[in-house]
């Protein structure tokens, strides 16, 4: 009897063991799929976040692209605006010592006159109307009236 006992004692203490690896088997087996579910569900979300971000990505660097185009504009109008200057400022340069001379021969011109309508009489004298001083017409002389 006692062997039969503690046969039977083995056996339900074996089964009850056996339940018991099978609850934590079971456990395990559903705390497995519900962390294979949040990794999923994870990586579901670092995917979707990875997109958002190679979008915003892809729309900065057409921004940056578009303002890198527009300063390159605005340097070149820059460049064309400082040759424009630089353009102008030699051409009134040009034009003031065109000025100074011209005023020099007009002096020069208006003394030689005085002294030569005394020496010749009768000889037509050169006075520029004094709105036409520095005035250049299309053959690059002045225009000056003849009295």
């Amino acid at each position: 009897r006692a062997t039969l006992f503690h046969a039977t004692s083995a056996a339900a203490e074996s089964e009850t063991t056996v339940a018991s690896l099978r609850n934590v088997i079971e456990e395990l087996r559903q705390e497995n799929e519900s962390l294979n579910t949040k990794m999923s569900e994870d990586r579901d979300g670092f995917a979707k976040d990875r997109s958002k971000h190679n979008e915003a990505l892809t729309a900065a660097e057409k921004e940056a692209q578009m303002w890198k185009m527009k300063y390159e504009e605005n340097e070149e109008e820059i460049r064309k605006l400082k040759l424009d200057k630089a353009s102008a400022e030699t051409q009134l340069d040009q034009m003031k010592t065109r000025m100074s001379k011209l005023e020099k021969r007009l002096d020069e011109s208006n003394q030689s006159s005085s002294s030569k309508s005394s020496i010749l009489p009768g000889m037509p004298t050169v006075t520029p109307k004094s709105s036409d001083l520095g005035v250049i017409n299309a053959f690059g002389a002045n225009d000056v009236t003849y009295e």
